[in-house]
């Protein structure tokens, strides 16, 4: 079972099986173009769009929000999961997490 934890200012992601896998949770905007190509097929297979709206969805992440979160697997560098946040308009103290998606992609 994965656990992922959230907390404003960071991220931490544990693996709760016997394996020692070790996985890290990154904001989109720190990795690399081919990490973001590897998200971009994530969410397409989910939700189809063009490689090129997605990528530019995905280029605007920020400290600031909105955030991408990616969930990569250290030991081979596969893209596990994605999910945005983002602020709710008119609720300053209100953030939406969404575009969860989740699966295996090398």
């Amino acid at each position: 079972m994965l656990v992922v934890l959230l907390v404003w200012g960071g991220a931490w992601a544990y693996m709760a099986d016997s394996s020692s896998t070790p996985y890290r949770l990154v904001p989109a905007h720190q990795c690399d173009e081919e990490t973001l190509v590897k998200v971009a097929a994530l969410l397409n297979q989910q939700w189809p769009r063009s490689e090129a709206a997605r990528l530019a969805s995905l280029a605007k992440s920020s400290d600031a929000l909105p955030m991408h979160l990616v969930l990569i697997n250290e030991a081979d560098n596969s893209v596990v999961a994605h999910s945005a946040i983002s602020r709710v308009a008119h609720d300053e103290s209100g953030l939406l997490i969404e575009s969860g998606a989740w699966g295996l992609l090398r």
